[in-house]
């Protein structure tokens, strides 16, 4: 499988950069379809369709350019809706089978020639719609719908199962799918608190510190929230976002 020049650059460059799979899906812009754009955040690390976004989520959103381009900023039609800025450029140049990525923070545009990609967050503030817009100076070099929708349905898992089972000392990720009231899947890499019933049989990991009570939780490589066994018995961990709850059992076993 051949890495486009975004997943390449991931390899090399801070976490912010855009960054996809050739073969990742990404969804072209509805205007000129000059632009890809595609989620790079939570379990979209090398790239998701834009899909509509949890109300009350922060989204990471690569916009593969395709060439290099000057003076490129990004707005939307509705900031009540969504606010967007741009967080990083990333410019590539293929030879062969092999590519160079440079870029980050700091870097505006990228020399002729070269790919640019832009790493972009996205927040999602109310229920709507709205249109981002990426422009060169004055003209639009492309554009996508942005939908935000107010969830219904949290369902939680652990290693992929309803009910989770781990040893004490052993632990299990917690995932969660979030639909709306039309039962359609919602974008949600964050913005879902979760919390465990007795933390005397459970606690929630936060990485590089140990069990916790309760904790604002993302969807990410090294991020992604772990429920661990402290003493044998049962217990509940609950997550709620904008208003709705979820829950997933959690027995925990001797070693």
């Amino acid at each position: 499988m051949k890495l486009s020049l975004r997943a390449l650059s991931l390899l090399a460059l801070p976490a912010a950069a855009a960054c996809n799979l050739s073969v990742a899906p990404a969804t072209k812009g509805s205007d000129t379809g000059s632009v890809s754009f595609s989620y790079s955040s939570g379990d979209c690390l090398f790239g998701c369709d834009i899909a509509p976004m949890m109300l009350g989520t922060s989204e990471s959103v690569s916009a593969d350019l395709h060439t290099a381009a000057s003076g490129v900023t990004v707005n939307v039609d509705d900031p009540s809706v969504v606010a967007v800025s741009l967080q990083q450029v990333t410019c590539c140049t293929s030879s062969g089978n092999s590519s160079t990525c440079t870029g980050g923070p700091t870097t505006t545009s990228c020399p002729a020639g070269q790919d640019e990609s832009l790493a972009l967050s996205v927040q999602a503030l109310r229920a709507g719609s709205t249109k981002l817009h990426v422009m060169q100076g004055t003209t639009e070099m492309d554009g996508i719908e942005l939908d935000v929708a107010q969830p219904a349905q949290i369902a939680l898992t652990c290693n992929q199962t309803s009910d989770a089972e781990v040893t004490v000392g052993g632990t299990c990720t917690v995932d969660w799918k979030i639909k709306d009231a039309e039962g359609n899947s919602l974008q949600a890499s964050s913005g879902v608190q979760l919390s465990v019933g007795d933390l005397e049989v459970a606690g929630l990991v936060v990485p590089f510190e140990g069990p916790q009570g309760s904790e604002a939780a993302n969807l990410g490589l090294l991020s992604s929230p772990q429920v661990q066994g402290i003493r044998v018995g049962q217990t509940q961990v609950v997550a709620s976002a904008a208003g709705v709850t979820g829950q997933l059992g959690v027995t925990v076993t001797a070693k």
